[in-house]
């Protein structure tokens, strides 16, 4: 089963507003994803772009936490498993920048 609507006002929405918002890149065949946090300073396009260029990914995918819901937004329909792989690797990496906070009293 494939997945994904294009939504361009999400879309928007979601890099412009959301909480941890990431761009998904992949190689065409989903083995290889890469989690990139937006928004990217120049400094880090340059730093990712070499690598990003020699593993031959694209961009598949924008998510992100909108009014307190994980909202995926997809150019172009993807397998289901690739669907629900991208969302357990941006809860990973959710998980992975608050764990990092450290809070004091």
């Amino acid at each position: 089963m494939l997945i994904g609507i294009f939504d361009l006002d999400k879309f928007q929405a979601i890099v412009e507003r959301a909480e941890h918002p990431v761009v998904v890149m992949s190689g065409p065949d989903y083995k290889d994803l890469e989690i990139v946090a937006l928004p990217f300073t120049a400094e880090v396009q340059a730093k990712i772009q070499a690598d990003v260029a020699a593993r031959g990914l694209r961009g598949i995918a924008i998510a992100g936490i909108l009014n307190g819901v994980p909202e995926l937004e997809m150019p172009r329909a993807l397998p289901e498993d690739i669907a629900f792989a991208i969302g357990a690797a941006h809860q990973r990496y959710i998980e992975s920048r608050t764990s990092s906070v450290v809070t004091t009293a």
